[in-house]
């Protein structure tokens, strides 16, 4: 997923900033221009979802902690959530499947 360019503008320079990003051979494609209101409308967006997805890994997490192995002690922990989370998006940036991670030691389980 590539990441997209936010360029922040009043509302009345839209047209003139995407017909100034369209002269250029890029285009703007993965280039949005917001209102400083919708900039910080989408940015609050995105923070409650990220909230909300530490706090659903953070209890599944809990509820598996007796599984764990290596990890166990440090899974009670919300720095533990927040360090999956980040692998997750890592592994997703790189399309890498869960299912393919190595599983032949009972750590790497």
């Amino acid at each position: 997923m590539e990441k997209t360019n936010v360029i922040i503008a009043e509302n009345s320079l839209h047209p003139e900033l995407r017909n100034l990003l369209l002269e250029k051979q890029e285009g703007y494609l993965n280039t949005d221009i917001l209102s400083m209101q919708n900039y910080l409308l989408r940015t609050a967006r995105a923070s409650n979802e990220e909230s909300e997805l530490l706090l659903k890994v953070y209890h599944t997490v809990l509820e598996h902690r007796d599984s764990l192995t290596a990890l166990k002690e440090s899974a009670q922990y919300p720095f533990f959530a927040m360090e999956l989370v980040s692998f997750l998006k890592e592994m997703a940036s790189f399309s890498i499947a869960y299912e393919s991670l190595p599983e032949s030691t009972q750590i790497q389980k």
